[in-house]
């Protein structure tokens, strides 16, 4: 008796409980980009362009396929509606995993157009970011790579450099850290296109939240190295010698293997200092000349390679110091530990004066398995 009196009163407390899920979404109503690119006009407007993935019809007809949509706009929203009532479904961005910026845009300042995705919850924040030579829609028009469809084939590109130690690892959720922090600057892929195929074509160095120069593959490798972040090693290839009997014997390739930065900043009054000395050890991937088994030939290469990259470092500086771009957190580095004198200095008009010098101290660890 008991138990037929609680039954109703258990089953209203499951419809209460046990609802279901209000917000389901369904896959088949909505379609997923996997690439999306934003780009400024001539005139102002804003160009959105998406990749989205279709399935293939049934399962003998193949491979998934993209369809590229356009949509242009006053703002980011405007364009990004006006590309929704080209689609025949709901547009889903949740797994995008690559957002292009054209070259203009991110020159003029990418805030505006990051702002609707860090409000949206459902934007897909872990997405790479990259600027693009020309314009973004030309690169995502490019559409499918040998058999590769663009969108994959730009996400794998960017994450074996990051993974080479040519371009830093980013996404879109932690540059905004560092929009929102004037004391360090940021940086970026940049990608170069043929109208055929694509490539990362070295860094696109930001001041706040505007491009400012374009750092090469070999530069955005030494940067990485100075700064400590190249924990996969790279390669750089460096002419050691001239007019050899054979091209080939005047380089050195080697392959870094472990960097010990060390950046040292000096105030005195308006002066500042900053001198960074880099440890390196390498290993020889080729050098046809070898000899290397004599110590004293490889005590003499030791110190022309350090002889060469000491130039392209104390290079590199003048280059970020030109493009007014503080890489580093010389800024963020003054205000931790020179707190009094970082009040009293203008540090933007004061950065293109400041001293930098790098050395470095290479080590030659390892010179393969025929020594």
């Amino acid at each position: 008796m008991i138990r037929k009196r609680l039954t109703p009163w258990m089953l209203l407390l499951a419809l209460i409980f046990l609802s279901g899920c209000w917000d389901i979404d369904y896959l088949r109503d909505f379609r997923m980009v996997v690439i999306a690119g934003f780009d400024r006009n001539s005139d102002g407007k804003i160009l959105g362009t998406i990749a989205v993935r279709y399935p293939p019809a049934t399962f003998e007809a193949g491979s998934p396929s993209n369809i590229t949509f356009e949509g242009i706009g006053n703002s980011i929203r405007e364009a990004r509606k006006n590309i929704a009532i080209k689609t025949n479904g709901r547009i889903r961005t949740s797994k995008n995993r690559t957002l292009l910026l054209g070259e203009r845009l991110a020159k003029e300042g990418i805030y505006d157009v990051l702002d609707v995705l860090y409000r949206d919850p459902k934007s897909a924040l872990s997405a790479h970011i990259a600027v693009t030579h020309g314009r973004a829609k030309d690169i995502i028009a490019i559409n499918q790579i040998g058999s590769t469809l663009i969108g994959k084939y730009i996400d794998e590109l960017i994450e074996s450099k990051e993974t080479r130690s040519i371009v830093e690892k980013h996404n879109i959720e932690s540059i905004f850290a560092y929009l929102m922090d004037p004391l360090q600057d940021f940086a970026i892929p940049y990608l170069t296109s043929n109208g055929k195929d694509v490539k990362v074509s070295g860094m696109a160095m930001f001041h706040g939240q505007r491009m400012t120069g374009i750092l090469t593959p070999d530069e955005s490798m030494l940067y990485l190295m100075m700064k400590g972040k190249n924990k996969s090693g790279g390669e750089l290839t460096l002419k050691v010698r001239q007019n050899e009997r054979s091209p080939q014997w005047n380089f050195i390739s080697i392959d870094i293997r472990k960097t010990k930065p060390k950046m040292k900043v000096k105030v005195n009054g308006n002066k500042i200092d900053v001198t960074f000395v880099d440890k390196l050890k390498v290993e020889v991937g080729e050098y046809p000349p070898d000899q290397l088994e004599q110590e004293e030939h490889a005590k003499k290469l030791s110190s022309q390679l350090s002889a060469i990259l000491t130039k392209r470092m104390n290079s590199l500086l003048k280059k970020m110091q030109k493009a007014h771009f503080d890489g580093f957190g010389v800024a963020r580095h003054l205000k931790a530990f020179h707190y009094e004198d970082f009040k009293k200095i203008d540090f933007e008009k004061e950065f293109p004066h400041i001293h930098f010098q790098a050395k470095a101290i290479v080590e030659i660890s390892d010179y393969g398995i025929i020594s």
